[in-house]
């Protein structure tokens, strides 16, 4: 029972270093890369995203008196 379970534990690890050392690869078209020179400055991300504002707080105010 003990051999069986450190062979299956060292099995265990060897599938997952196996698993984890491939080599990948991504296959991507010349049209699609794009290479820039780069420069120094402020980085701005702007992420379109659609959505609801509301306050923190919210303030009412009443009239004393109407029109007034």
């Amino acid at each position: 029972m003990l051999i069986a379970g450190v062979t299956a534990l060292v099995a265990l690890i060897a599938a997952s270093i196996y698993a984890t050392t491939g080599s990948t690869k991504l296959n991507v078209e010349l049209e699609r890369i794009t290479i820039s020179e780069v420069k120094q400055g402020n980085f701005q991300e702007f992420i379109p995203v659609n959505g609801v504002v509301q306050p923190l707080t919210s303030i009412y105010l009443d009239a004393a008196e109407g029109g007034v």
